[in-house]
């Protein structure tokens, strides 16, 4: 369902530091339930209402309590003098997806990204592309990959997507 029925909008921002990028993660991850509430715009499922506005955040708060929804952590104090570090550990501890070797798919075992860089995976250590790949397959409400993303907003008419980026 998180591939196949659902769309989104989403907005990305630069940081220009460390304390920039933790303020904004910060800031973006405390609007998100606005915006996902602004920008509802899902309320069928197979052609039919389901039952509230949002499909695809439900189905995106289902499908990885790991991976997906919000970051506590990132509200701690501390957080915004340490964001590259506090964020780089979380996402070092997150279960991988996939590791691709020669056009393969390698099955991890949902190993964390720690398990690859520290002891390797089928006789293959982390490169800097692993790392690059696994930062794409954390869903949560507002990720950092070299930008910070903002994911909340259902799929929209393109005047309410302009929007986003002005909200």
């Amino acid at each position: 369902d998180m591939m196949a029925m659902t769309g989104s909008c989403q907005a990305s921002f630069d940081f220009g530091s460390e304390r920039d990028m933790g303020e904004k993660l910060r800031a973006a991850l405390a609007v998100q339930p606005v915006i996902a509430a602004l920008f509802a715009n899902s309320p069928l499922v197979n052609g039919k209402p389901y039952g509230g506005k949002a499909f695809r955040l439900a189905v995106w708060n289902d499908v990885d309590h790991a991976r997906c929804g919000t970051l506590p952590f990132v509200f701690a104090p501390g957080f915004v003098e340490q964001a590259y570090r506090r964020y780089a550990e979380w996402a070092y501890g997150v279960p991988m997806i996939f590791l691709r070797r020669d056009g393969r798919y390698i099955d991890t075992g949902g190993a964390p990204f720690r398990v690859l860089a520290e002891q390797g995976i089928a006789g293959h250590r982390a490169t800097i592309s692993d790392w690059e790949d696994h930062l794409t397959t954390l869903f949560t409400e507002a990720r950092v990959k070299g930008v910070i993303e903002v994911r909340a907003a259902d799929a929209a008419p393109p005047a309410f997507v302009k929007a986003l980026g002005a909200f």
